[in-house]
């Protein structure tokens, strides 16, 4: 109850912080680590060793695992993903072992306004801020779609300027400074916007398919603990992938979409400028731009924490929900079809507005690091929290980042809800685990 309290609380004094100005600019809270590590991490034999070392690693790891010839929880895989993450951000593309035999699938989670101006993480980079820091203003909302460069000259990129002032009209088209220069901006944020939209939805049939491959993926991997299926599901997992990768260009890998997902809210990623820095994670979430079906993904890993602490080895009782008779391998299929159904409604009565899905980020690590049970007690307990309370602060800084703080207020109730939902679900689960 400690750990809801603090949550409610944390959304209290956000409720009454009267911000005028919400954004928190990024330059300022970022640190440019040495320039010479994001030179070897995109150096070409970098990018082409590490994923061979990251196949070798998986193979040696699956013949451990079937020598060991002891039942194991294969959500420790999900959970060690979500906490490498959460730490040191997307290393996951770097280290891929599908990788290794398929060409690199581009990244779903967030694309730059124009190209990096920094050394790359991976050969596709993965940013969650825009690459265009000069361009960054303090009177509209901090995002993707409030820092784009200078738009080119064209009709699609006309301002409200009437007609009888051309030349000032033709000013605006090449970036200018002018008296007008707010109605400049604003123009600018509403492309941005659009291509904003537009590219979530290149990617929406993608991710949904990466959904139901890792909703299939958690299903098998609740339903058995022999070390030797489990081994066997991780090669045809690195199989599969690297084949659709190489039939379906473009196709991501569920499990490196999960950590590009996570890593939005790690305290290493990219600055505005695309340089690899120290970063306020709050600042590098509410920067993100999620793709449609990152909350169906998002759903998929909550759920499969959920079922695996409902059907679990280590759990008190069955849940009455289940039959009695109901076999064992049985019992988690419904857990975990029951769960994703029930995650899956709250998330969308509660994510009413689309810039409010990267509070679901926080959600999506929370449960991902209890996702085969606590590790480090209370270290893992206490990121669970923590994890609720930054998605309160994003819901804030969102809504009051485009409403006065009275509409604020309002337009992110269902989501606070669903957060103190989510929260106080988890906390219970976890004491019975």
């Amino acid at each position: 109850m400690c750990g809801a309290g603090a949550v409610i609380v944390t959304a209290a004094a956000l409720s009454g912080r009267a911000a005028r100005r919400p954004d928190m600019a990024a330059q300022r809270w970022s640190r440019p680590l040495p320039a010479v590590l994001g030179r070897v991490i995109a150096a070409r034999s970098t990018r082409t060793v590490l994923p061979v070392l990251g196949l070798i690693a998986a193979a040696a790891g699956c013949g451990v695992l079937v020598a060991h010839a002891a039942p194991a929880d294969g959500l420790v895989l999900l959970a060690a993903l979500t906490w490498v993450a959460l730490l040191v951000g997307p290393v996951y593309r770097v280290v891929n072992p599908v990788r290794a035999l398929a060409p690199a699938p581009p990244s779903v989670v967030a694309e730059r306004a124009g190209p990096p101006a920094g050394p790359a993480l991976a050969d596709t980079p993965v940013p969650v801020e825009p690459a265009q820091p000069a361009r960054e203003t303090s009177d509209l909302p901090a995002g993707p779609a409030h820092t784009t460069p200078d738009l080119p000259a064209g009709p699609a990129h006309t301002t409200s300027e009437s007609p009888a002032q051309p030349a000032r009209e033709a000013s605006d088209l090449h970036g200018h400074r002018h008296d007008h220069g707010h109605d400049h901006q604003r123009a600018a944020a509403t492309t941005a916007a659009a291509e904003a939209s537009a590219y979530a939805t290149a990617h929406a049939g993608e991710l949904r398919r990466a959904s139901a491959w890792l909703l299939a993926l958690c299903a098998l991997l609740l339903t058995t603990r022999d070390p030797r299926v489990l081994a066997a599901t991780a090669a045809i997992h690195v199989a599969v992938q690297a084949a659709r990768a190489r039939w379906r260009r473009g196709a991501p890998d569920p499990l490196e979409v999960l950590s590009d997902l996570v890593a939005c809210i790690a305290p290493v990623g990219r600055d505005l400028g695309g340089r690899l820095a120290w970063r306020n994670p709050l600042v590098a979430v509410a920067h993100a731009t999620l793709p449609r079906g990152a909350i169906t993904l998002g759903a998929v890993v909550i759920a499969a924490s959920m079922a695996n602490a409902l059907t679990g080895p280590r759990t008190a009782a069955r849940p009455a929900s289940l039959p009695a008779g109901m076999p064992d391998d049985v019992a988690p299929l419904v857990a975990l079809a029951a769960s994703f159904v029930i995650v899956m409604v709250v998330l969308r009565l509660g994510v009413i507005r689309p810039f409010f899905a990267s509070a679901t980020i926080p959600l999506l690590a929370a449960y991902g690091i209890v996702a085969a049970g606590r590790w480090w007690p209370p270290v893992d307990l206490v990121a669970f929290v923590a994890l609720h309370t930054v998605a309160i602060a994003v819901l804030h800084r969102q809504a009051i980042a485009r409403h006065d703080l009275r509409t604020a207020r309002a337009v992110q109730f269902p989501m606070r809800v669903v957060v103190l939902a989510s929260v106080l679900t988890g906390l219970t689960l976890l004491w019975a685990w």
